[in-house]
């Protein structure tokens, strides 16, 4: 079993599966333009399969498309980024 699911199967419920892929992608995906350009180019492929390193795989042309729209659409990366991950923190009272 991995983080986004059981390698080796094929995903059925692209809904259900894109709740445990979203943390990954959202940390390790550097930015939605990245995402963007990636969705694309595979839209321009004939694909039939995307078989991922981790995780069960994408069969079949409406699976794979329902994947790439979703890569579309992802916020992630650095565009997550807020000034409140960019504070000063408060100081700390020191006792005696």
């Amino acid at each position: 079993m991995t983080s986004a699911g059981e390698a080796g199967t094929t995903v059925t419920d692209f809904d259900a599966h894109a709740v445990r892929m979203l943390p990954f992608h959202q940390r390790y995906m550097s930015g939605n333009r990245a995402c963007r350009l990636w969705a694309a180019m595979a839209r321009t492929l004939d694909i039939e399969w995307i078989v991922p390193q981790h995780g069960p795989s994408f069969r079949g042309k409406a699976m794979v498309k329902r994947f790439i729209d979703w890569v579309d659409g992802l916020q992630c990366g650095l565009d997550l980024l807020t000034p409140n991950h960019y504070r000063v923190p408060p100081a700390r009272v020191m006792s005696d």
